[in-house]
């Protein structure tokens, strides 16, 4: 008998999290803000307003609703809280019963995604249902979307030991100069198969820096 399962899913946005003086400060020493119940929108109105004169105090403690997760996102949280209700099945959470309490309510899943297996995403059952995403795979496609539109461009020091045997520096400062968030090469070390001087770092001797073509 599979039961229904109800988790708490933290996603924690760290990778545009560099320090604007370029030191690489350990994830548990820095600090960020995030968003609470991050997918919840507001309860329909009509559906509040009933539930408000049975229980006016639990209602105001949910009486807060939140901007698209895309938005918060972009507005540069970096801490999101999703909760996810298990459905193997489909169709559990399809008709939450709090569309009957109250009359001229908005439409609710028009798409039906509720129909499907998986896990939903809601705050409260029947109550506070209405979501900026209804599923879980929903929502994960809209963090994958944002992610991928967040290009990441990498771009090489060296080749074939070329570079290294010349000890030409020139193709290193030109991958610097474009902008490329990661550059690679084969001698952040000095060669030991053949005699050369030439190897990669940034200034100081650093292989982490603050990308110069953003300041």
């Amino acid at each position: 008998m599979i039961k229904t399962v109800s988790s708490a899913l933290l996603l924690f946005v760290f990778p545009l999290l560099i320090p604007k003086d370029g030191d690489n400060l350990p994830i548990n020493k820095i600090q960020v803000i995030g968003s609470h119940n991050s997918y919840k929108k507001a309860i329909d109105p009509h559906l509040f307003g009933v539930f408000r004169k049975k229980d006016s105090v639990s209602a105001s403690k949910i009486d807060y609703e939140h901007i698209g997760i895309i938005q918060q996102l972009d507005m540069g949280l970096r801490n999101l809280e999703i909760d996810v209700y298990a459905d193997a099945k489909g169709e559990k959470y399809a008709h939450p019963r709090g569309l009957d309490w109250a009359k001229d309510q908005a439409p609710y899943d028009t798409a039906q995604e509720m129909n499907s297996s998986g896990f939903k995403v809601f705050h409260i059952q029947d109550l506070d249902f209405r979501s900026d995403f209804l599923t879980l795979k929903g929502g994960l496609a809209k963090l994958r979307k944002w992610s991928d539109a967040r290009y990441i461009i990498r771009t090489r020091a060296d080749s074939d030991t070329q570079e290294a045997r010349r000890n030409d520096r020139s193709n290193f400062g030109a991958a610097c100069a474009s902008g490329a968030q990661i550059i690679t090469t084969d001698y952040y070390l000095k060669s030991t198969h053949f005699k050369s001087d030439y190897v990669v770092s940034f200034e100081g001797g650093q292989y982490f820096r603050v990308n110069p073509f953003f300041k």
